[in-house]
């Protein structure tokens, strides 16, 4: 199973992408939504985390577009963000059907999110990986 880590934090993907690594999933990273929707357009993605906290976009309202055009995704989504998110916000992320996970988080609750939302990859079934070089994942270059 697939997970998409959408973070513009380097450290934050990181060790997204280790915990879930370690339980079986397979990540790919983006450090905005525009990368998200490469990503989306390129790749079978079973699941997204999502932080609200991304300076260069709007993620809640990208969040609310996805669910028009994917709902499923949308329901397998967990909202992972240190921001002071309002009430609008709370009511906005569990209208669209995602989760919610505010930082700092242990390691098992974003495992415990994920597995609710996504369910447990199944061993010997491998992911479908991004050929080499086909993606360039998050980085400090700016663009």
């Amino acid at each position: 199973m697939t997970i998409l880590v959408i973070d513009d934090d380097r450290v934050v993907c990181e060790t997204i992408t280790a915990v879930l690594s370690d339980d079986g999933y397979h990540c790919l990273t983006a450090k905005d939504t525009r990368e998200a929707d490469l990503v989306l357009e390129t790749f079978p993605v079973h699941g997204m985390t999502l932080d609200l906290n991304i300076s260069s976009c709007r993620p809640l309202e990208w969040l609310q577009q996805i669910a028009l055009l994917a709902p499923d995704l949308i329901r397998r989504t967990v909202v992972v963000t240190g921001a002071n998110i309002d009430e609008a916000a709370r009511t906005s992320i569990r209208e669209v059907g995602a989760g919610l996970l505010l930082k700092p988080f242990a390691p098992g609750a974003l495992r415990d999110a994920i597995r609710f939302r996504v369910g447990t990859p199944i061993a010997g079934i491998e992911p479908v990986k991004p050929p080499a070089g086909s993606f360039r994942p998050i980085s400090d270059d700016p663009e």
